[in-house]
């Protein structure tokens, strides 16, 4: 998550792709300009996509896409804008042909039924850069998706053995939390607590001191947000669990 320019915006994945321009389109050539291919492993229930998706943000002027062959304008005054794949395949390779600056979010490759979990691992972070991504792109993405639960996992980064008062990781993360709610109102939001989480001291690993502090200061959050709450920490023991 770091800052795009401000003519780009990114995606719900943390991400934006922004691919190549061309001064000519030409139409007759499918396998020039940007490309991505994703290919279904050969797994039972796995081995195919069924419905896929293509994100992509507001379209001005001469914007293609070739998907397996097939041409697709890229248009749309949206945020965020869809377009739907219907057709059942083992490979989804697309050239990216576009005339002027597009944002890319990404590709949604879904199976015909079953429950789907989209997981947006942002590592290295505590939690509170994710509201880098604006109201408006998760909105808009949302509206595309439509999410039923948003859960939250941040923290681990934070702690530390010398760290008592996370009083600026509650103000942070208050404002983060918020920040989804607004972006997915009609979503549930479920907030996990750190995990254990050993350090050395005299040559025994115990649990960091600052670990218990930020559990129950997330259950804290939670009960101030109107989230749901379930504690990894306790769930895996407690103290000395790791």
């Amino acid at each position: 998550l770091e800052n795009p320019p401000g003519n780009h915006s990114l995606g719900i994945a943390g991400y934006c792709f922004v691919p190549n321009t061309f001064n000519y389109v030409d139409t007759n050539n499918t396998t020039a300009g940007s490309s991505v291919k994703y290919t279904a492993i050969n797994k039972r229930h796995l081995n195919r996509f069924y419905e896929t998706k293509l994100l992509y943000g507001k379209s001005e002027g001469e914007n293609y896409v070739i998907i397996n062959g097939s041409r697709y304008k890229l248009s749309g005054e949206k945020a965020v804008n869809q377009l739907d794949i219907n057709s059942s395949t083992q490979q989804v390779n697309a050239h990216f042909q576009c005339k002027t600056p597009i944002d890319i979010y990404g590709f949604s490759l879904e199976s015909d039924s079953g429950a789907f979990v989209d997981n947006f691992s942002f590592r290295g972070n505590s939690g509170l850069p994710i509201q880098k991504v604006k109201q408006n792109i998760y909105a808009a993405t949302n509206d595309c998706l439509g999410y039923d639960l948003i859960i939250l996992e941040y923290g681990l980064n934070a702690v530390n053995p010398s760290v008592t008062d996370f009083s600026w990781y509650e103000r942070g993360m208050n404002v983060v939390i918020k920040h989804m709610q607004a972006s997915f109102p009609n979503a549930s939001i479920l907030l996990i607590s750190v995990g254990d989480k050993s350090y050395r001291k005299d040559g025994v690993y115990q649990t960091d001191p600052s670990v218990p502090i930020l559990v129950k200061l997330q259950k804290k959050m939670a009960e101030q947000t109107g989230c749901a709450y379930w504690s990894l920490y306790d769930a895996m023991g407690g103290s000395g669990s790791m």
